[in-house]
């Protein structure tokens, strides 16, 4: 017991890792807050003196530096040992954490039986002259700081930043524009969009894939067959299979003027995308339709491009199927137009009657559950200026309609609840109010065209349905 308690002052006195526990001074004995037992700490400090005076040979003075300890190019760890430990006590060391350790294999899993691994382990203890037969492989040992130490991977990184990553390389500011029921799109060159991650691995597929259909916004430009049968619905877009550059003039590389007629000279690089499969992630899409494409095949093509995110009414029949496509916003962007009808008859205006309550676009509409339902009326001028445009400063009109209690109040008739509260009855209230501003689009597109003198701008020298119908150079009275 006396031989035990020296052991441990002598480890007080200086520690196995080179440290030195702190010792009060003289004065922190006579102060009023006296430090006790001052015979304990004066002993101690008189241990430490004769363990630095037996321990601590005499170095030389020299004002070289002591040589660099060059780290080993198969064990990056620092070494356990003291500062004061030489390089006569390296291998010394290296023996010691060898000796008796357990090797770091590839393969953990031995194939010899239980009854004779206990055989081995009880009569022929481990050494560095024995070695199972197991061990008896030109596998490569694998050292400890590989197996603690191995660097994370792409998919152990927390999955907001993984996120962040997709957004910058997967997203484009300009929307994607598709065709032939959002299955196809046309890849342009200034398209800044690399989809070379997506061949990662399934793991890194599915993520990416939540964030290229739900970030980014998909333009469906409709495009009518130069026909007019309507069973001609599904190769909506087969006359703008090469379509016009707004910024290009006559002389695109991409056309060759033969007579009064333009052929496209190349086919464009087109993408594939399974629209079955991937309807679900999409949250931004806008549907547009140039001032020349107000037929009744233009109509249809509307409501079916529409119909894709449409939900499914319930087995029931009551209300519709939980888990339906979610769009976050709902863009329909149209260019009216005053038509002259008969003498007995008012002038009235393009694409209203895609508005009127009972007709399919409308009714395409009420079937998307979405958040937002905004309907741009543009200008035809505004819409030979590009796809996209500003609405501010101009004579465009953009009329939204949030259908977020629409959505709150068809779950609350699914579940099934008869509450009839006064915390209900406002969600009632929006979810009717939202659907009657829906029924009266009609009214509010009329109302806005003759308010902005859109009676100026008719059909008469257009030609319908026509791909170029926008390449005619625009009056000159506009600058």
């Amino acid at each position: 017991q006396k031989q035990r308690g020296g052991q441990i002052m002598l480890d007080y006195a200086r520690f196995h890792n080179g440290l030195e526990l702190e010792l009060p001074e003289d004065q922190d004995f006579t102060e009023y807050s006296a430090v006790p037992r001052r015979g304990y700490y004066v002993r101690l400090r008189q241990l430490r003196k004769e363990v630095k005076n037996k321990d601590d040979p005499p170095r030389p003075v020299s004002r070289m530096a002591p040589a660099p300890w060059v780290p080993s190019p198969h064990n990056d760890a620092f070494p356990n040992k003291p500062y004061w430990a030489g390089d006569d006590d390296e291998q010394e060391d290296e023996q010691e954490e060898n000796h008796g350790r357990p090797r770091k294999r590839a393969c953990t899993k031995s194939n010899m039986p239980t009854k004779r691994q206990r055989f081995y382990k009880n009569f022929f203890p481990l050494s560095q002259e024995f070695i199972l037969p197991e061990d008896e492989s030109d596998e490569e040992e694998i050292p400890e700081y590989i197996i603690h130490k191995t660097p994370p991977t792409f998919m152990g990184i927390p999955r907001e930043i993984r996120l962040q990553i997709y957004r910058s390389i997967l997203t484009v500011q300009q929307p994607i524009q598709v065709h032939s029921g959002w299955k196809q799109l046309y890849w342009k060159e200034d398209l800044q969009l690399s989809t070379g991650i997506l061949r990662v691995c399934k793991s890194v597929y599915e993520e990416a894939c939540t964030v290229l259909y739900g970030a980014n916004t998909f333009l469906y430009l409709l495009r009518d067959p130069s026909s007019s049968d309507a069973s001609a619905i599904d190769s909506l877009a087969t006359d703008d299979s090469w379509p016009v550059d707004d910024s290009s003039d006559d002389s695109d590389l991409d056309y060759e003027e033969e007579g009064a007629s333009k052929c496209p000279a190349r086919t464009q690089k087109e993408r594939n995308i399974n629209i079955a499969k991937y309807a679900h992630l999409f949250r931004k899409i806008t549907i547009m339709a140039e001032a020349n494409r107000y037929s009744a095949c233009t109509q249809a093509g509307m409501a079916a491009a529409i119909n894709v995110f449409a939900r499914k009414v319930a087995k029931d029949g009551i209300g519709w199927e939980q888990g339906s496509d979610y769009i976050q916003t709902l863009i329909i962007s149209v260019t009216p137009t005053s038509q002259q009808g008969n003498e007995d008859q008012e002038s009235n205006f393009t694409f209203v009657n895609f508005f009127v309550p009972g007709c399919p676009v409308l009714s395409a509409i009420k079937a998307v559950d979405c958040r937002l339902l905004r309907i741009e009326v543009l200008t035809t001028r505004e819409t030979r200026r590009g796809k996209t445009c500003s609405m501010s400063g101009t004579s465009s009109y953009r009329l939204d309609i949030n259908r977020i209690h629409e959505r709150l109040w068809d779950d609350r008739k699914r579940i099934g609840s008869e509450d009839k509260g006064s915390w209900a009855i406002p969600w009632m209230k929006l979810a009717k109010q939202s659907e009657g501003r829906i029924d009266e689009l009609a009214r509010h597109i009329t109302a806005f065209c003759k308010q902005r003198g859109f009676e100026q701008q008719t059909t008469e020298g257009m030609d319908i349905d026509s791909p170029y119908w926008d390449d005619l150079k625009e009056d000159e009275n506009e600058d």
